[in-house]
């Protein structure tokens, strides 16, 4: 099985996160794209959305 990664804060995860998970997982010819949010990134002032909707279960799988 031959799975992605793909990291960010997604502070929500929208359609353009998706959109490049599906083009990755379609190139790449993976399985699945495993989407892991991080915690709270030192760059970024504001508040994050709550962790389940950055998480992205279900989707580009």
């Amino acid at each position: 099985m031959n799975i992605g990664l793909f990291g960010g804060t997604f502070n929500p995860i929208h359609t353009c996160h998706l959109t490049v998970a599906d083009q990755v997982r379609q190139l790449m010819a993976l399985d699945r794209i495993i989407f892991i949010p991080a915690g709270t990134p030192p760059f970024k002032a504001s508040a994050l959305a709550p962790a389940a909707d950055r998480h992205g279960r279900g989707v580009a799988s």
